[in-house]
């Protein structure tokens, strides 16, 4: 046999198995392995993102003048163990202090909690809201948006900052931003996302991993192809013109800044990004956490791509472009879909194969769950090895420790599968995620140098 027959013979008869189409499983087999090709087909320019955000430089912009007003955003519940150093870290950018703003949302605070006073004290303007029914973070800034426009009116800024309150700013946050801004070139622009506690336990480092993959797959390279991107939930900046045009804000889902996304992008919003406006942020350090929380973002996730994706669709049909199409396939449960289709067709044919219908048992389905494992495993292994590499200047951890959390991280892709179906099932409500990390920005930042020395 020739290598040609050889190659044919394996993608007709092995792979799409068009010899057994007589067969249930043949069948089943058959339209499994085309789902499959299909969704690899359409992202696999992935990879490619990948190798373009390892090997590709930081994204920055020319320095412009620093005569935009801009107002920091803040939506706060029971905050009070790190607000002020929040606050702290605003009062302290290199930026003009008669062009910012500070506006906190004290959402849903108990009775004891000192959140709102302190902001008081610290000079901000604080809205208070206790409505449980509406106990979700999109909520608060429709309250905050809508008293700004009584206020001063929503063009009164030329960008909104937004923050959590577990936040802490570089002082050179808010130039670097408006460096961006002032191009002219975006609606809205996201920054670099930096876990403070990275180096707390293997949760929050898994944290920091993840979201430092999303800057090296995501974000840069889609800068270095001219492209659009989306958002991370905090440190970001919009335009006081989205505002305006959408009446306020009134993205209200459990992820709503996913919702923002997709239907800015939809819109014909220009979002950017750049590396040099540096957030950082607490990320959570206790299994139970992370698991109430990941719930939360998969079930949300499902959410928005279920009720809003069809707004990518019918506005890539009607102006196509590769933003679009890009963030579709960026909502899309993947990951999911893929295991779904792969379970469906093991389970299917393993009771084939026990009822004496088909070639397979126990050990073909035990064969398919290791390396289904090991392959998730593999993959995130990788993409952890090139972030480390990539992004270790940024990263708040001593070499031993981030060699460890490496080795163990792809754990936090593995759990993603079960996180995903059980929320499939489960209806979740927002519930606030605890904050302890009283490190100021001036701490930070020395500790990041002295780790680079």
């Amino acid at each position: 046999m020739g290598f040609w027959d050889w190659v044919y013979n394996y993608f007709v008869n092995d792979y799409l198995g068009l010899n057994k189409l007589h067969t249930v499983q043949g069948i089943l087999n058959f339209v499994c392995v085309i789902l499959t090709l299909i969704i690899g087909i359409c992202t696999v320019y992935r990879f490619i993102y990948i190798l373009i955000g390892f090997f590709g430089k930081r994204v920055g912009y020319p320095e412009a003048p620093k005569d935009k007003r801009y107002a920091f955003v803040i939506a706060a519940k029971n905050e009070e163990k790190v607000i002020k150093n929040t606050i702290d870290s605003i009062r302290k950018q290199n930026y003009p202090k008669e062009l910012i703003d500070i506006y906190l949302i004290a959402d849903n605070c108990d009775e004891k909690d000192k959140t709102a006073e302190i902001a008081r004290s610290l000079g901000c303007t604080v809205y208070e809201r206790h409505d449980l029914s509406k106990a979700r973070k999109g909520w608060g800034l429709e309250l905050a948006f809508d008293n700004i426009d009584k206020a001063v009116g929503l063009a009164y800024y030329d960008g909104y900052i937004m923050i959590d309150a577990d936040n802490v700013v570089d002082p050179e946050f808010t130039s670097k931003m408006n460096d961006a801004y002032q191009t002219g070139k975006f609606d809205v622009i996201t920054g670099y996302r930096c876990p403070k506690n990275f180096s707390d336990n293997l949760i929050s480092a898994s944290y920091g991993i993840n979201f430092y993959r999303i800057t090296l797959s995501n974000h840069r390279p889609r800068m270095k192809v001219h492209s659009y991107t989306g958002g991370t939930g905090s440190g970001y900046l919009m335009s006081s013109k989205i505002l305006i045009e959408n009446g306020g804000w009134h993205w209200h889902r459990i992820l709503e800044d996913v919702e923002f996304v997709i239907t800015n992008i939809s819109d014909g919003k220009r979002l950017g990004y750049t590396d040099e406006a540096i957030c950082y942020d607490e990320q959570p350090t206790s299994l139970f956490i992370q698991l109430r929380q990941r719930l939360r973002w998969n079930k949300g996730a499902l959410v928005v791509w279920w009720c809003d994706s069809w707004k990518l669709v019918r506005s890539f049909f009607k102006k196509p472009t590769w933003t679009k199409y890009d963030i579709f396939w960026d909502v899309f449960p993947y990951s999911l879909f893929i295991f779904v289709i792969g379970f469906i067709y093991n389970v299917v044919s393993l009771s084939l194969g026990i009822a004496g219908g088909a070639d397979y048992n126990w050990g073909s389905f035990l064969a398919y769950t290791l390396n289904t494992i090991l392959g998730i495993a593999i993959a995130a292994w990788v993409a952890g090895v090139l972030v480390v590499i990539k992004e270790w200047k940024y990263i708040h951890c001593s070499l031993p420790k981030a060699l460890f959390y490496t080795l163990l991280w792809p754990l936090y892709d593995l759990i993603s599968i079960p996180i995903s179906i059980v929320s499939l099932f489960m209806k979740v409500k927002w519930k606030q995620i605890p904050h302890n990390d009283q490190r100021d920005i001036e701490t930070i930042i020395k500790e990041q140098e002295e780790k680079n020395k």
